[in-house]
């Protein structure tokens, strides 16, 4: 004797609806307090982030004033972006965790993930974190005058990843933080067409090479 098929059919509505209303909108439910709470805690972490480092944005030299902007943004970057991602991270993990997938699968994936991105974008993240910890000593602005094993010449424009230089010779090179910041020879900023003499008091040299500073 075969089934009726409307009886097969409200079976199946009421067991879709069942799963809909018992098992999909709560863990839908908790995965938006789960997002709001993460929110709430990413905003309160970038107001401590600002407190922290208020004594160190306002650098110790003189900059223009978008200068001064770009350094406290990029000081503020670097540990917000990584509160963000750690926080979105946390966030997925708990999430994943309300729809029963399986923790192996997520630690592969975050492990995945992760690899990926120091595959295509290691030398990125060495120039943003040497940016940072330039930012941090206040060790550089344009306008200063740098010796460098590929060129010398003036920084002129401090990027994200790296700064442009403009060589005694008029051309402009890119150099990434990541190189500037383990080799840097700071001669001063130049307030003249030739450099300013060794016992002039505007001079200020800095020296980074193997952990030697001088």
């Amino acid at each position: 004797m075969f089934a009726d098929p409307a009886q097969l059919l409200q079976d199946w509505v009421r067991s879709l609806s069942g799963w809909f209303l018992y098992w999909l909108v709560p863990r839908l439910i908790r995965s938006v307090l789960i997002l709001l709470v993460v929110r709430v805690i990413q905003s309160w972490s970038e107001s401590l982030w600002r407190n922290w480092l208020s004594p160190v944005l306002v650098g110790a030299r003189e900059r223009t004033p978008h200068q001064a902007v770009f350094r406290r943004q990029l000081l503020l970057t670097v540990p917000v972006s990584l509160t963000r991602w750690l926080l979105f991270l946390g966030a997925i993990w708990l999430i994943a965790e309300q729809f029963a997938v399986p923790r192996e699968i997520l630690i592969f994936l975050f492990l995945l993930a992760f690899a990926l991105l120091l595959w295509s974008a290691g030398d990125r993240l060495g120039d943003w974190f040497s940016g940072f910890a330039m930012a941090l000593d206040d060790c550089l602005i344009p306008g200063d005058h740098l010796e460098l094993p590929s060129v010398t010449g003036e920084a002129v424009r401090w990027g994200s990843f790296g700064v442009s230089v403009k060589g005694d010779d008029g051309r402009i090179f890119y150099i990434p933080f990541r190189i500037l910041y383990q080799q840097i020879l700071i001669i001063g900023k130049q307030t003249a067409a030739t450099e300013p003499p060794p016992s002039s008091p505007s001079t200020r040299s800095l020296k980074r090479a193997g952990g030697e500073t001088g």
